[in-house]
């Protein structure tokens, strides 16, 4: 994988924006290149997320860490929002029991959070798997 951004540039213009509108060309010519890097895309199946443990203690797993996505879905930012949800819902139920937020009840929260998110951030990985999956 090439780590030099002219390099990088070269390779995008000659093989991956041949059939795309000129435009992205141009974009990718003028771009400066400290702004260029290379990164795979890899596939991470849910099963750590469905089987493994994703709370301990006061400690959670959200956002990007939880959603076992590529960036080219456009899906991560929606699914990290509804985390945000979840974690204040369980938050907020647990301030409206003790009128104050519990540090040895957090714990209990943030156990919930993770059921309550784990099948979630496993169902959005079908889309890409719908052709099968290596």
């Amino acid at each position: 994988m090439a780590r030099d951004p002219k390099v990088i540039q070269k390779e995008v213009i000659d093989k991956f924006a041949q059939d795309l509108p000129q435009l992205y060309t141009v974009i990718v010519q003028h771009s400066d290149l400290s702004t260029i890097t290379w990164a795979p895309l890899l596939h991470r199946f849910p099963w750590d997320i469905i089987f493994g443990n994703v709370s301990k203690g006061n400690i959670t797993v959200a956002g990007g860490a939880m959603h076992p996505m590529t960036p080219d879905l456009g899906q991560n930012e929606c699914a990290a929002l509804e985390d945000a949800v979840v974690l204040g819902q369980q938050f907020g139920e647990l301030i409206a029991q003790r009128s104050r937020l519990v540090p040895l009840e957090v714990a209990h929260a943030l156990t919930q959070y993770a059921q309550k998110r784990r099948w979630r951030a496993a169902g959005l990985l079908p889309h890409i798997c719908q052709g099968g999956c290596n």
